[in-house]
């Protein structure tokens, strides 16, 4: 019974944190190909002449889909967010609290650890899974959103490589700005789910190390 707990919890993990999130790349995707795709997508989809096969290797690609956004969310965010979560742009606000926060559980440990390394040694028996899940549903949501529009954008540029004008260039470097603003914005979201973690972390750890 115990093994049986253990294995549905396993893939309500993966359903939370990869599952679920990645139906986001199908909606941006479809929403792309409606409004610049001529429904290109969703005509060949609704070809009766599909078999059960072809449906079971959309079922696998989809799998396979959901691995990928996984292992981008791992390269492009939580790769590179291992350190203090301080936000950079925007929920500054929570900055001071958490530098407080982090200050004294460092005085407690006689360490001078960054929010990464303390949640590594003082987490080990806390529940906090659900801001985990968060964190990865925001940090796919957003890598699939950058995936479509860089789909767009080649797509662009492929198509208007024939005729090099003033336009064309601009709308490519609007593009660029686009997927750059969605990265930051999937940054912050992202760290703002691993902020809070850390906040209800240490605010947990001195309460039961007070003296």
């Amino acid at each position: 019974m115990e093994e049986m707990k253990i294995i549905i919890e396993k893939f309500e993990i993966f359903l939370k944190r990869s599952v679920l999130p990645s139906t986001s790349f199908m909606l941006f995707f479809l929403l792309y190909d409606i409004l610049f795709n001529q429904k290109s997508f969703i005509n060949f989809l609704n070809n009766p002449e599909h078999s059960q096969f072809t449906i079971g290797l959309f079922i696998l690609a989809f799998i396979g889909l959901t691995n990928l956004l996984s292992i981008l969310h791992q390269a492009i965010y939580d790769n590179h967010l291992k350190n203090n979560f301080n936000a950079t742009f925007i929920w500054k606000n929570e900055n001071t609290k958490l530098d407080t926060l982090r200050k004294e559980v460092n005085m407690k440990l006689n360490k001078n650890e960054n929010d990464y390394m303390l949640y590594k040694n003082i987490a080990k028996n806390m529940e906090t899974r659900d801001y985990v899940n968060q964190a990865k549903s925001f940090g796919i949501m957003f890598v699939s959103l950058m995936t479509v529009s860089a789909i767009g954008f080649i797509s662009f540029l492929v198509e208007t490589s024939v005729v090099l004008s003033f336009v064309n260039i601009l709308i490519s470097f609007v593009l660029l700005i686009l997927i750059t603003t969605q990265y930051y914005i999937g940054r912050e979201l992202v760290k703002s789910r691993y902020r809070s973690r850390a906040i209800k972390i240490y605010t947990n750890y001195l309460k039961e190390n007070t003296i």
